[in-house]
């Protein structure tokens, strides 16, 4: 009789069970991490497009002035009504650098 031979198949199976335990716990913890990265990502859009908005309305409404300074300009309403319309020619800066995403991972 073999003392090795006899032993073997309790050892593997111990074996085999922590194995599984093993992939079973790295899998959790790899889904714990990337849902982290997940919502540190959404987090830092959302804020991204929060400080923007306020722009952006400014932008906007500075734009529909314009149009509507347009508009009555080609019906010569600005005499009739008497209103002057200040508009502001916007600038789209592209800065990239700037707009680089600056959070912690």
């Amino acid at each position: 009789m073999n003392p090795v031979a006899d032993h073997y198949p309790v050892t593997s199976a111990f074996y085999i069970g922590i194995i599984w335990f093993m992939w079973f716990a790295n899998q959790f913890f790899i889904l714990i991490i990337l849902l982290n990265f997940l919502i540190a990502v959404i987090s830092q859009s959302y804020e991204n497009v929060m400080s923007k908005a306020v722009i952006s309305k400014y932008r906007q409404r500075a734009q529909l002035n314009r149009e509507c300074r347009l508009v009555y300009a080609e019906l010569n309403w600005c005499k009739v009504l008497n209103i002057t319309i200040l508009t502001a020619n916007t600038t789209d800066d592209h800065g990239d650098e700037a707009d680089a995403w600056q959070g912690v991972i």
